[in-house]
């Protein structure tokens, strides 16, 4: 027998209740009779000095997901953040097809789209990924 658990206010927002600078989304949902048990994540959203435009990469591989942000200027130069590993950062717009790049300690991670197909590839940090994104 589960034990007894309660039920959990379920948000309005597609991704979860938005507090501040911080998220939480559920990732599971476990049915128990009439109860439903989420199982949610924080998430520290960073963002961007004054001057800065912000550019969320929301990256897919392999069934999982990860989240960076680039803070970069006028010229696409600028930074990038994946949790713990962050570094330089490169965003810009030839044509219709938009590049992406980042490099720094634990981090190398490329990738272009042409907003109806996308690829990128991250050597680090390991394991190596190869997928799809968007940015927004």
């Amino acid at each position: 027998m589960l034990g007894q658990f309660k039920k959990q206010p379920q948000s309005r927002h597609p991704e979860g209740p938005v507090l501040g600078n911080r998220s939480r989304r559920a990732d599971a949902v476990e049915i128990c009779g009439d109860n439903i048990v989420t199982e949610l994540s924080i998430q520290q959203v960073p963002s961007c000095a004054a001057g800065l435009h912000p550019h969320v990469l929301s990256a897919t591989y392999a069934g999982r997901t990860f989240t960076g942000l680039f803070c970069v200027n006028a010229k696409g130069f600028g930074t990038y953040t994946q949790g713990i590993p962050t570094g330089f950062g490169w965003v810009t717009v030839v044509t219709d097809t938009t590049a992406i790049a980042a490099l720094g300690k634990n981090l190398f991670l490329a990738g272009s789209t042409n907003g109806a197909k996308s690829s990128f590839v991250e050597l680090a940090p390991v394991p190596i990924k190869r997928g799809t994104f968007t940015l927004s």
